[in-house]
């Protein structure tokens, strides 16, 4: 197959390369979805179960990208320790602080990634389902607090190869 992925948030959507000739595309990439840093256009409430969801589809792309076939989704609904906060500090500087309040913008770690099994919407005739899968992938959102509109955010954490470390497939 020759799969992509489309990723939307908040009314916002972005996509992947495709991987041609691929059933285990790895791609490391980061959406930063909401327009710029002094006008973003996703409204993320300060209750996390009020955030809307991550909407996640994988593609296989046929005939030099103008079809493309359906193989599956899934929904992240974000929990309190994917959520971050960047603000201001007494400085003047740019931070970005953890659910808990603390200080992070110096250490912050990519999140790690679990695998997440894609909705099987279709069920042929004899009970097999035409989309089927799973995804590893890990899911992060920094709010951005009103005084901090028009400043730098910092750049996400790069995620590489685990070395071995991938947790196991479902």
């Amino acid at each position: 197959i020759d799969p992509f992925m489309r990723v939307r948030f908040g009314g916002e959507l972005d996509k992947t390369e495709t991987v041609y000739a691929n059933n285990d595309p790895m791609y490391y990439k980061t959406f930063r979805l909401g327009g710029s840093e002094s006008k973003s256009t996703i409204y993320a409430p300060t209750d996390n179960n009020l955030l809307q969801q991550v909407n996640l589809q994988v593609f296989d792309e046929d005939l030099g990208g103008f079809d493309e076939d359906y193989i599956g989704m899934l929904f992240h609904k974000f929990v309190d320790s994917e959520v971050q906060t960047a603000r201001l500090n007494s400085s003047g500087e740019l931070e970005v602080v953890n659910n808990l309040g603390e200080v992070i913008t110096d250490t912050m770690e990519p999140p790690r990634p679990v695998w997440q099994v894609l909705f099987e919407e279709e069920i042929n005739d004899d009970g097999t389902t035409d989309c089927e899968g799973e995804v590893l992938a890990s899911f992060q959102l920094i709010r951005i607090s009103e005084d901090c509109k028009g400043k730098k955010l910092p750049e996400p954490p790069k995620r590489t190869r685990m070395n071995g470390s991938m947790p196991p497939p479902m």
